[in-house]
């Protein structure tokens, strides 16, 4: 098994307007530097905007389903 922290240097915190990756307080400089750059490719691939269009989409699908 491995430790997905070390490939990206930490987890998403959804539920908020932004992008927040939260690592380990004994996370390494390497795994540091990871997390900044997961946090630069989510920016990039623009995840936040993506998922609020998503759910909007099945927010209104479950609206007409009920």
């Amino acid at each position: 098994l491995t430790n997905p922290a070390e490939k990206v240097g930490g987890g998403p915190l959804l539920g908020i307007d932004g992008v927040v990756i939260i690592g380990h307080g004994r996370a390494r400089s390497t795994e540091v530097e990871k997390a900044i750059g997961t946090a630069k490719q989510v920016v990039e691939m623009e995840f936040v905007e993506n998922l609020k269009s998503k759910l909007i989409q099945v927010q209104k699908r479950v609206e007409i389903n009920t």
